[in-house]
């Protein structure tokens, strides 16, 4: 069977051909330029789906404002930084980094302000060294000290020097305070380095305060022979 065509449109039938939009005069704007407030861009139709997109129309910008702006992209999220794993102390300060990991620990952990310098555990060690031979010689010093009393009244002609039995006492206490002093030094410089600060200022405080407890005993010890006082007394009268 043959389809029947369309019947065409009958004089004064009432219907009447869809009339077409009127064309928009207006010139376009060029690839670059921006389009003139008011200019309407329609999309062609979609030949597939038939479906025609909403047109877009060209507001007039706000002042101040030359362009739409784009919506900021969301910034992606960070992942957390791993912690860092402490190191397993050592007598002498922290364990040796690999050299693997060194590069990438450098970068990761901050350095620390406080931290002491390379040169520090060495003068240390020097100090407290030399801190032994110090106490050595101050023990001597203080043992001595009743010789160089009996000498002295030999050579200002003053009786035979008898010294007070409180003398040894003194003498004792004052090598012990130098042992002890030594040994505190020591502790407190060796917990500075490993804890990785300076510790240089440990031995010379420790030193001065050897010094003062050395000059305490050997006052103490001259304080108890009247004799020797009392001659010198005569002689700044």
């Amino acid at each position: 069977m043959a389809e029947n065509p369309t019947p065409d449109p009958v004089e004064g039938s009432g219907s009447q051909p869809a009339t077409a939009p009127p064309a928009d005069t207006r010139p376009k704007p060029q690839f670059g330029e921006l389009a003139p407030p008011g200019w309407v861009w329609k999309p062609p139709a979609d030949s597939k789906t038939g479906h025609q997109q909403e047109p877009m129309v060209v507001h007039k910008p706000a002042h101040g404002q030359n362009a739409p702006q784009t919506p900021p992209k969301p910034a992606k999220a960070q992942k957390p930084a791993k912690p860092a794993k402490a190191a397993s102390g050592t007598l002498f300060g922290e364990a040796p980094t690999p050299p693997a990991a060194a590069s990438g620990a450098s970068s990761a952990v901050p350095t620390d302000a406080k931290a002491a310098p390379p040169w520090d555990r060495a003068v240390t060690l020097a100090l407290l060294v030399f801190g032994i031979f110090g106490v050595i010689i101050s023990i001597q010093l203080q043992s001595s000290i009743t010789q160089s009393i009996a000498i002295i009244h030999a050579q200002e002609g003053i009786a035979d020097y008898t010294p007070s039995p409180v003398v040894p006492t003194i003498v004792l206490i004052g090598g012990i305070v130098q042992i002890v002093l030594w040994l505190l030094a020591a502790g407190l410089s060796l917990l500075q380095i490993r804890r990785r600060r300076r510790a240089f200022w440990i031995p010379i405080l420790v030193g001065v305060l050897s010094v003062i407890a050395v000059i305490f005993v050997l006052t103490s010890v001259l304080l108890t022979d009247t004799a020797l006082l009392n001659h010198f007394a005569e002689m700044s009268s």
